[in-house]
């Protein structure tokens, strides 16, 4: 009597859907893990714009005792939002007026805001 053995040939059905499943799989967590690595970028690019607009206004403050002009502060940082409030002094600061600049820009539904503040010798009415 002769045996008959059948040697398989090819993939089944069933080991390709599975090697299939896994690069799925593995394409998924690729595709999310970039787009979370990209939704960082972005908003530690907002930070930076945030923290420069603050910089650049108090070193305005500081050089020139007047603040930048808003059209510069739109064409340069068009998605920031600044406030600046100036105030005298108190207690040992007496006699110079503090600057409190604040910026920030909406990402994400989330608000990124920068406060900074620096005394300055600039007299109260010429700053205002």
């Amino acid at each position: 009597m002769k045996c008959m053995i059948q040697k398989r040939c090819g993939f089944l059905t069933i080991e390709m859907f599975v090697t299939l499943a896994l690069l799925m799989m593995l394409f998924v967590l690729l595709t999310d893990t970039l787009l979370q690595t990209g939704r960082l970028n972005r908003t530690q690019w907002a930070e930076q714009m945030c923290l420069a607009a603050v910089q650049a206004q108090l070193d305005s403050l500081t050089a020139r005792g007047k603040p930048l002009d808003p059209a510069d502060c739109r064409r340069l940082w068009p998605a920031v939002d600044m406030t600046v409030q100036l105030s005298p002094g108190e207690g040992p600061w007496a006699g110079l007026t503090k600057a409190d600049v604040q910026a920030e820009q909406r990402i994400f539904r989330k608000t990124i805001r920068i406060r900074q503040s620096r005394y300055l010798l600039v007299p109260q009415e010429v700053s205002q």
